[in-house]
């Protein structure tokens, strides 16, 4: 018969082998070299948000390459039609979405709506979702500024964009702001950091991953590290601000990406940006580039562009 000492060794000897046990599949299974950064799941609701599929909707894919390759078809009066049968599978992007034109057409409704819902159930797919974001307001009026955001809305101005190509863009950037602020978030509850701030106000908490990328170039909001240069961002305007920065270089990384790799080889810095843009959206990307990749190597090799969006 077992005495009570007994019944205690092997309670200890299984509690020893069950510890044993879980540490070999934390080792395994989540080892440092083979886990991300980010637990970008644990900002992420779980439930669907993919209204019909991007991937095999040729009719939405067609509508978005005739756009960008400005090959305009004629006004139709099946364009009313069109546009409502678009809205009616992409429904919560629609009704996101907000003109404030008076003078489009029909078809660029269209195109400017497919566009729109194009990269949103893209990047979707690549696990950076929509939900944040409240409204995107469509309209034509300024004849420099071309969009703005909060960290809930979007504003594209249509008037002094040059293509279709452009809106997209311009819109992804913007919507990168987005994802900076809403997406890429930490715990409020540990606490503020007081080095980085928006607007000289303390909003980002003390663990939230967005820092990890704001630290590669500053020392906070408004001051860049004495050790950086320009061939540490991808773009001019991205060395003028904290936020663009981020907005920049989400959107060289999913429209230029074989250029983006390109240019780590002369940073270090940039490098880090670059991993860490590709560990956010898990490797994906909407363009490697390549079309482009001609006229970039006309330039020197340190060549930056101004603004990503119209390099």
């Amino acid at each position: 018969m077992l005495k009570k000492s007994d019944y205690s060794l092997i309670l200890l000897w299984f509690t020893a082998i069950v510890v044993a046990f879980l540490t070999y599949l934390i080792l395994v299974f989540v080892s440092p070299s083979t886990a991300r950064h980010y637990d970008y799941s644990q900002v992420m609701t779980q439930r669907d948000r993919v209204e019909g599929d991007v991937s095999t909707d040729i009719q939405l894919e067609d509508l978005v390459q005739e756009a960008l390759n400005n090959s305009h078809e004629a006004a139709s009066t099946d364009d009313e039609k069109l546009y409502q049968t678009i809205c009616n599978t992409y429904k919560t992007i629609c009704d996101k979405t907000n003109f404030t034109v008076s003078n489009l057409t029909k078809r660029q409704e269209i195109y400017y709506q497919v566009i729109v819902i194009y990269v949103l159930q893209k990047l979707s797919t690549f696990w950076v979702f929509s939900d944040y974001m409240s409204n995107i307001t469509i309209k034509s009026k300024s004849i420099t500024a071309r969009g703005f955001s909060t960290d809930t809305k979007i504003t594209l101005d249509v008037k002094p964009m040059k293509s279709y190509n452009e809106f997209l863009q311009v819109m992804i950037h913007e919507f990168g702001h987005i994802v900076d602020l809403q997406q890429i978030i930490g715990t409020l509850t540990m606490g503020k950091d007081k080095q980085f701030t928006e607007f000289w106000e303390s909003r980002f908490s003390i663990n939230d991953p967005s820092l990890d990328f704001y630290k590669l170039s500053r020392a906070n909001e408004n001051t860049r590290l004495n050790s950086v240069n320009y061939e540490d961002f991808v773009s001019g305007y991205g060395m003028s601000d904290t936020f663009e920065d981020f907005a920049e270089c989400f959107n060289f990384y999913l429209n230029y990406n074989l250029i983006f790799q390109k240019l780590t080889l002369q940073s270090n810095v940039l490098k880090h940006k670059y991993d860490y843009i590709d560990q956010l959206l898990w490797g994906n990307y909407i363009s490697d580039g390549q079309a482009k990749q001609a006229n970039f190597e006309l330039y020197k090799r340190d060549f930056r562009p101004y603004d990503t969006t119209r390099f």
